[in-house]
């Protein structure tokens, strides 16, 4: 008799992990016994996953934790390039007000456009989009996590600027 809850001949199996080495132990009636024991002997549990057995279960699980960090020192990569691009403004920003302490520049947006401040298209009406693009760069940009406070404190000032200008319209 097939089970409809389960993909054929697939497994549920725990995943837990002391040092550098893994368990699979089958979801069963005892299992939460068995992990709890392995628990206390210094065993993480870490999730679960669906194979065909355990040595499978624990290969798949590794292979999907390496997937994950591939991913995230892509995505890690990309928001580094945005943060040295927009790094890169503000200093071109700072050479502007040195070389001109007279301007009528209040808040530094007349060279760039608070669109492209806030990385949303010209001329964006879309109130979500742009409260979405303002957070993700404050959360980039903010004095407790930037490296750099004073180029944090300049960037917040810039968003912040853009953002304001752009909600009231």
């Amino acid at each position: 008799m097939r089970s409809f809850g389960r993909r054929r001949n697939e497994f549920k199996f725990h995943i837990l992990r002391k040092e550098s080495d893994y368990i699979a132990i089958y979801d069963n009636d005892g299992a939460d016994v068995i992990l709890d024991d392995l628990e206390e002997q210094g065993y993480f549990y870490l999730d679960w996953i669906r194979a065909k057995n355990s040595v499978i279960a624990v290969e798949k699980w590794q292979q999907t934790q390496k997937e994950e960090v591939a991913r995230l020192h892509h995505k890690n990569r990309e928001l580094q390039e945005t943060i040295d691009a927009l790094e890169k403004e503000i200093e071109q920003l700072e050479k502007l007000s040195r070389n001109n302490p007279r301007s009528t520049r209040s808040n530094g947006l007349n060279d760039f456009s608070p669109y492209a401040i806030l990385g949303v298209p010209e001329g964006c009406s879309d109130l979500q989009l742009i409260k979405k693009n303002y957070k993700r760069l404050s959360h980039i940009f903010h004095g407790d996590k930037s490296q750099s406070s004073e180029t944090s404190d300049d960037m917040m000032k810039l968003i912040n600027s853009a953002y304001d200008i752009l909600k009231k319209k």
